[in-house]
């Protein structure tokens, strides 16, 4: 219920604003788009370096490991609004853990650039993106249902600003993915359903359908491989603990023999 609340309310909110706003008819409109010449959001899947300081597109973890994929936009030409993505994944593989919806869920799974959590380090709060003014929908780790086809989706709707990513800065973090590795493999994370907005309600980009204006989206790879160390020692002792039990106990039985023979 509090999230169809908050559903009829983030939708209100854009109608008045693509109202208010003359010569706008919303996202995707058939008006002249802004455009999205260089503007770009990709993957970064290793963030020990601050999310999205340096874009790396692959990464190999081991099978019960946790890791965190960041999802970054280079180019913005304005003030970010509004913002959608979800990013498809191998739910058989890497598992995006469902967080509890609590408040405007800017701590959820993604996790939006704001709330407790933040990323930034150089550029303090100047690229974090504010949510909770108009959220439409909770984060989500995983929408789909379907074996294989994870599904990490979050949505973001601010329409009173400030905004300064895209405002101020032009590139940042807009959102971090937890995942799990379950098992042995290599997966595919896609960008899909993409779609970002400036304070005219104006699409500024999208991909993965391009619905007015194409931006480049970016894949990354991950490999998922046996855990290391662990009990990987553990069988080749075990089986040398038996083996030398086995053969002291057959020398014993030899030798006992042997002295009975003899007396």
């Amino acid at each position: 219920m509090k999230s169809q609340l908050r559903l009829l309310l983030g939708l209100a909110l854009l109608v008045v604003a693509m109202v208010a706003s003359p010569g706008s008819a919303g996202f995707g409109s058939a008006l002249a788009p802004v455009s999205a010449q260089g503007l770009e959001l990709s993957l970064d899947t290793d963030i020990s370096d601050g999310p999205c300081a340096d874009i790396d597109s692959e990464l190999s973890t081991s099978v019960g490991e946790s890791f965190q994929v960041a999802v970054c936009v280079e180019g913005l030409p304005s003030g970010m609004i509004f913002f959608q993505f979800d990013v498809m994944y191998d739910d058989t593989l890497l598992l995006a853990p469902e967080v509890a919806d609590e408040g405007f869920g800017l701590d959820d799974n993604p996790d939006a650039n704001a709330g407790t959590t933040t990323w930034g380090v150089s550029l303090g709060e100047k690229d974090q993106v504010d949510c909770s003014s108009g959220q439409v929908a909770f984060p989500m780790g995983d929408r789909n249902n379907d074996p294989g086809e994870g599904d990490a989706f979050i949505s973001c709707l601010n329409l009173f600003g400030p905004w300064p990513l895209g405002g101020e800065v032009a590139n940042g973090v807009i959102a971090v993915i937890t995942f799990k590795a379950l098992k042995t493999g290599t997966d595919t994370l896609a960008l899909a359903s993409v779609q970002l907005g400036n304070p005219q309600a104006i699409e500024m980009g999208s991909c993965n359908p391009t619905i007015t204006t194409p931006m480049s989206c970016n894949e990354a790879t991950i490999q998922v491989v046996k855990q290391d160390g662990g009990g990987d020692w553990l069988l080749p002792i075990l089986i040398g603990i038996v083996v030398a039990v086995a053969v002291v106990g057959l020398l014993s039985l030899v030798f006992h023999r042997r002295r009975r023979q003899a007396a």
